[in-house]
């Protein structure tokens, strides 16, 4: 698993996004992941802080684009450009 996260301020308001990838060596273990996270129809994970999320599923990783401030107008625009940031998701192949 890989994370990075930026935490900064922005006009003097803070920022936050985060970017988790988990990478399965096979495909059938992320077709699972991805499932799973999907049955559970959520967007924001069940913490404290509201910490909304978008997935991708690509080749072997799954990568979770994740933010503590979701209704900055930055991170309302990165969640809806979705495919420019991360890309398309694209198919596991073992």
């Amino acid at each position: 698993m890989d994370e990075a996260v930026l935490q900064t301020q922005v006009s003097d308001r803070p920022l936050h996004v985060g970017l988790i990838v988990v990478h399965f060596a096979k495909c059938m273990l992320l077709a699972d992941a991805r499932k799973r996270v999907d049955k559970t129809g959520r967007l924001n994970f069940a913490l404290p802080v509201l910490t909304v999320f978008r997935v991708r599923a690509q080749a072997h990783n799954l990568t979770f684009i994740l933010s503590e401030t979701p209704l900055r107008s930055e991170i309302d625009g990165l969640f809806k450009n979705l495919d420019d940031v991360l890309g398309k998701e694209s198919e596991c192949a073992d």
